[in-house]
């Protein structure tokens, strides 16, 4: 009997559809605006439901996971107070203020990018041709899908900031949990880092002014959209997925998601189309699927 996981095939199920979930999220971001919540508020949602529901699937599973050394706390608590915190933050401030799904989602995957130029200021990771091609074509991409070419594109700048800032969040909690990543479960991870951008997110938010809003049909379903279907099962599909694929051959698969943002926005969301839109997101994919291909020393 193959276990989940460990078919090559069903592995890669499970990355497509966490690309899937991850594309659709703008649709509970915009819910959750209608019903009368702000983007803050979305997050600190997001950060204290995912905690409390990756809390008890860790319980479920082994309670001991829970236990973390005390010299690595302080990666957590950085993954989560300038990784997810600043990477939710930006991300739904992004797709309230630009009212779309495939722009906000293009940006934030922009990450890879990020992670690249932090990796050779910090780590003193060599640059090469490749990665230079990666990142000129993201680059170009972003000022496609920004409207530097297009005056008429009607793109608010404050929103594309907001966007490539919610890609940089991402990269630091990437670079941050680099490490961790190979000493603690993947959930484990995922709850602290959670945890402690709660501790950000929430205070920032009129979020318990706004609770009561939570007890409506709408927002309870539109929260529970956010956190299960966009947040947790994606991860663990995600991680699932992660298991029997090499992490290149996943990333550039879970770049789904601003393909399925893109169809979200344009179906659901009233998004238009310029030529201009369709080059950045064709740029900035090429350039992360680039960034992802092995080079012959490493194969």
């Amino acid at each position: 009997m193959i276990k989940l996981g460990e078919s090559k095939g069903l592995s890669t199920v499970f990355v497509l559809l966490s690309g899937i979930l991850w594309g659709i999220i703008a649709i509970f971001v915009d819910g959750l605006k209608r019903v009368g919540f702000s983007s803050v508020d979305c997050a600190g949602i997001r950060c204290i439901f995912t905690s409390l529901f990756l809390f008890f699937i860790i319980l479920i599973k082994d309670p001991r996971l829970l236990k973390v050394q005390p010299k690595d706390l302080l990666l957590f608590i950085c993954s989560g107070a300038f990784g997810i915190s600043v990477f939710s933050l930006c991300y739904f401030r992004a797709i309230h203020i630009l009212g779309g799904a495939s722009v906000p989602s293009l940006l934030l995957n922009t990450a890879p990018v990020f992670v690249l130029i932090i990796a050779a200021i910090f780590f003193k990771e060599k640059i090469t041709v490749k990665k230079i091609i990666a990142l000129v074509l993201a680059l170009v991409g972003v000022a496609c899908v920004s409207g530097v070419f297009d005056t008429n594109s009607g793109v608010s700048l404050e929103g594309v900031i907001f966007g490539v800032l919610s890609g940089l969040g991402y990269a630091l909690y990437s670079v941050f949990t680099k490490s961790l990543s190979k000493k603690y479960d993947a959930l484990v991870i995922n709850f602290y880092s959670f945890l402690f951008a709660m501790f950000i997110v929430v205070p920032a938010s009129n979020l318990f002014n706004n609770f009561t809003l939570l007890g409506t049909w709408q927002g309870a379903g539109y929260a529970l959209g956010l956190v299960i279907l966009c947040t947790i099962m994606p991860f663990i599909l995600y991680s699932t997925g992660l298991k029997n694929l090499s992490v290149g051959t996943v990333s550039v698969m879970a770049m789904l998601d601003p393909i399925t943002a893109t169809v979200i926005g344009l179906a659901f969301m009233g998004e238009g189309v310029t030529v201009f839109k369709i080059l950045g997101i064709v740029l900035v994919l090429g350039g992360i699927t680039i960034l992802n291909l092995k080079d012959k020393k490493e194969e």
